[in-house]
């Protein structure tokens, strides 16, 4: 660590015990010194080489960083596994609905996940291949509504998909 003593811009002491090129510089000008040296401006120089100084800082940047990065990990673990949880029940609805299409048999069971909003979706659907595979084919599907009563038939749905547009 370097030390010097200066007053008025002139160097009145300096203690060396080492020589760098990249030197990290502090100065404090002495104020608040007893008569006769109130008047001198004098300032205390400390330099110390910039690894030595800038260690402190290197390290609480490392540590910030690590810290930021196990973080983002967890963060992204964490959403990974909200989104297979939130997810999971709508991948297991649709390929109850895929094998309903793809073997025309309504003998499919559906495992309701929970009392949200997907779980009450799974077991309207379950309910109504439960209700569809107790009807005979060709029967008529019977509505109430406040208007009045109206009947459709049900038809067997053909393999060829149709397009919305015609």
């Amino acid at each position: 660590m370097n030390v010097s003593l200066q007053c008025c811009d002139d160097t009145i002491w300096t203690r060396r015990t080492f020589e760098a090129k990249n030197s990290a510089t502090y100065s404090r000008f002495l104020h608040y010194l007893r008569p006769p040296f109130d008047d001198l401006q004098l300032a205390i120089m400390v330099s110390e080489p910039a690894e030595t100084a800038y260690l402190p800082l290197r390290r609480l940047a490392m540590t910030y960083g690590a810290a930021g990065l196990i973080i983002l990990l967890m963060t992204l673990v964490l959403a990974r596994l909200l989104a297979g949880r939130l997810a999971g029940p709508l991948v297991s609805l649709t390929a109850a609905a895929d094998k309903v299409t793809e073997s025309g048999s309504l003998d499919v069971t559906i495992d309701p996940h929970g009392q949200d909003e997907v779980g009450t979706l799974a077991r309207a659907f379950g309910t109504m291949l439960s209700a569809s595979g107790r009807r005979p084919k060709g029967s008529s599907s019977v509505y109430r509504s406040g208007r009045g009563t109206w009947s459709m038939p049900i038809r067997p749905c053909s393999r060829r998909r149709r397009s919305p547009i015609r």
